[in-house]
Order: C-alpha cells, then structure tokens, then sequence
C-alpha cells in the first residue's frame, strides 16, 4: 500500500491481493516472535520438552480425595 493511499480503500479495492499481504505479514510478524523467544527467552531449549508438569506427576498420584486433608499438618 502506497504511504499517500487509505489502507482501507486498498483492501476494499483488491480483497485477495490485501489478503495474501496480510498472510504473509501474519507469518513475518510469527517468525519474528519466534526468533525473539529463542534469542532472549530461551525457547529453542525448551520447545522439545513434551510432558508437562501435571502429567510427569500422576505416578505419584494415590487418587484419595484432598477435600478433608489438613495441609498444614503434613511435613
């Protein structure tokens, strides 16, 4: 879209040549963020972990109801 046009007028005027830039600005914008977790949240160390806490955890699980347990008794 020039810089002088109306975005809107644009899109009014050419619905599938704004959709297809709109899709392919959606994946920059997620490959963008992508790239950001990986450099500074370390994403790329992560991303490969599948289990999640809860499940990793149901072996321990006895299944007894926690409605009456005393929390503040157990050590």
């Amino acid at each position: 879209v020039p810089c002088n046009e109306d975005p809107l007028s644009f899109v009014e005027a050419n619905p599938e040549q704004a959709k297809r830039r709109l899709k392919r600005l959606g994946e920059e914008w997620s490959e963008e963020v992508l790239l950001l977790c990986d450099t500074h949240f370390f994403f790329d160390k992560i991303e490969t972990c599948d289990v999640t806490q809860v499940h990793s955890l149901a072996e321990e699980d006895d299944h007894q109801d926690l409605e009456n347990y005393e929390f503040e008794k157990d050590g």
